[in-house]
This record gives C-alpha cells, structure tokens and sequence, in this order.
C-alpha cells in the first residue's frame, strides 16, 4: 500500500470511529430543579457548594459542589441563601445552569 492509500485508510478509520462514537453517547443533557442553601459560593472557581434536599431522579439530599455554566451570574448569591436552582445532567458532568435565591 502506498502512503498516500495508508493516510486515506487512517482517515477513513478516524472518521468511522467517531462516527461510532457519536452514535453511542450518552442521551440529551437533562434538567433538574432543586432546594437547598448555598453552603459556598467561589465565583472565582465559578463552583457553588449547595446543601440540597432530594434531587427527585438525580440524587439523595447532600451536600455537594457544582461547576457553574459560564452564563450564570454568582454575584446576587451569598453564602447561606436560601436558593432554587436547575443542575444540567450531561453524561458524566453535573453542571448548575440556574441559581435564584429566595426573597428571606
């Protein structure tokens, strides 16, 4: 096989594999809503350390830290606020897509 055949078969590999790869992800991302208190709030490591109640179809009540989509603004959240929030479900990552503190 020439060089050039081999190059075109590892693209041809290349791109059926991540064709495959696609074709087996995980599902959509889904959304949950939740309860709880921001225990810590770091928007400088843009995270949020929530002490929740049950995540009903997610998880028990716990406290837990989460990264904070780029788009969600930190600054109206302090440290122990009551808050509602939606954690986004993607594969393997959980990710707080919406933070709004409770009026006290």
């Amino acid at each position: 096989m020439t060089r050039r055949g081999m190059a075109s078969s590892i693209v041809w590999a290349s791109l059926v594999t991540i064709v495959a790869l696609a074709a087996c992800s995980d599902s959509p991302p889904t959304d949950h809503p939740g309860h709880g208190i921001a225990a810590e709030v770091d928007p400088v490591a843009r995270t949020v350390t929530l002490d929740h109640e049950d995540i009903p179809g997610l998880m028990k009540a716990m406290t837990m830290t989460f990264p904070v989509a780029p788009n969600v603004d930190l600054e109206a959240i302090a440290a122990g606020s009551e808050v509602e929030f939606v954690l986004q479900n993607a594969g393997d990552t959980l990710t707080l897509t919406r933070i709004e503190p409770l009026a006290p």
